[in-house]
């Protein structure tokens, strides 16, 4: 019984640091989202002098690959992106993608919540998840003759902290420190139709508002969660948030649609 106790305490103990270090996790981004508001998406963007950082992607290489298929996950900023790296589409829009990117590897990662997804609508144990994923992603390397490398949990961020999640048309943003755009999920546009890249966001959705983000509390219809469409100019930037509109998702107010207009390295 006193053993049971213990656990009990400790089980507590453990659940209220981790909702501590969510909200600490939340905060240090904040001031970033607060000028967002203010100044809208758009508006702020202009104002970063390092903005093209985030699109460089010689900066954001994985070994010595620069355009490897990573995952959407905001804890990955190297490379090029698709959910599970791929493995969610269907292999016609897979080849399509594969024609558009032009990738030169192919990448999985520990704790791949594509993985699991993909274990849910094929009905296999998700337990296994992270392996099965691991060996999907290998086969899809070997059948386009491209390198795979996996990235061990240790390589990665530990938490999502994503505060948004990027639409984006150029195929090449990742979260960049220097750049001061906030940490986001990234829906590569650029690549995909737009029925799969409104898959993509509503997988980020349920990830950021779901157990392992940071769930819907920290959210609110005055600091929401934005999907931001990353637009060459004007008339892309319209199209795009027109497409993020047919998003249905569950979470109400707590979701906003902004963007802004990407500028590529020199």
């Amino acid at each position: 019984m006193e053993r049971e106790t213990m656990m009990q305490k400790e089980n507590a103990a453990g659940h209220e640091n981790h909702e501590q270090r969510k909200k600490e996790d939340f905060a240090r981004e904040q001031g970033i989202m607060d000028k967002i508001k203010t100044e809208g998406f758009k508006n702020y963007a202009e104002t970063l002098p390092n903005l093209a950082e985030s699109f460089d992607l010689s900066k954001h290489q994985l070994d010595d690959f620069e355009h490897c298929i990573c995952c959407m996950d905001g804890r990955l900023d190297k490379g090029i992106h698709s959910a599970g790296s791929t493995i969610l589409l269907s292999p016609a829009d897979r080849k399509t993608y594969m024609q558009v990117a032009q990738p030169d590897a192919i990448s999985s990662h520990d704790g791949c919540g594509a993985g699991k997804i993909y274990c849910r609508a094929h009905g296999l144990p998700e337990e296994n998840s992270d392996q099965i994923a691991r060996e999907l992603a290998e086969e899809i390397a070997k059948e386009y003759g491209l390198p795979h490398r996996h990235i061990s949990a240790a390589e990665m961020k530990k938490n999502h902290v994503e505060r948004v999640c990027y639409w984006d048309a150029s195929g090449r943003i990742n979260n960049d420190s220097d750049s001061g755009l906030p940490n986001g999920f990234v829906v590569s546009r650029g690549f995909m139709n737009k029925e799969n890249c409104l898959a993509e966001a509503g997988v980020a959705l349920d990830i950021i508002f779901g157990d392992h983000g940071f769930g819907r509390e920290l959210f609110s219809a005055d600091n929401p969660f934005i999907i931001a469409a990353v637009a060459g100019d004007e008339n892309q930037l319209a199209e795009m948030q027109a497409e993020i509109s047919e998003l249905k998702h569950p979470y109400g107010d707590i979701v906003k649609i902004d963007g802004f207009i990407f500028k590529l390295p020199e």
